[in-house]
């Protein structure tokens, strides 16, 4: 490993290593949990719109992938909407680390 190498670490890496990061991630988990709660305890028909607070935290990539889901009404839509809410959320996690990140 070069000492070039060594100065730039990994996105896991910085991202593991930043509290703000950490912190964010970990909001969007709780807000994760509500959301998959929600869903499954209540039936009332408002329950559906629980799954935005996970979308508002993780604006504004969740945003355009999710209007780009198309709406298919089985699982593979759950699957979809969960994966572009992590995908969005790594990728803010990411820029909140990099943003806050120590400059030696």
């Amino acid at each position: 490993m070069t000492s070039t190498d060594s100065e730039r670490p990994g996105l896991a890496h910085l991202v593991a290593h930043s509290w703000p990061a950490r912190v964010y991630l970990a909001v969007v988990v709780a807000a994760g949990i509500f959301v998959a709660l929600s869903q499954t305890t209540h039936t009332a028909p408002d329950a559906d719109l629980s799954g935005v607070w996970v979308i508002f935290a993780t604006l504004p990539w969740s945003l355009p992938a999710l209007l780009a889901i198309p709406d298919t009404g089985d699982s593979l839509g759950t699957v979809l909407f969960w994966a572009a809410v992590v995908v969005s959320a790594l990728i803010n996690a990411t820029l909140i680390a990099w943003v806050t990140r120590r400059r030696s």
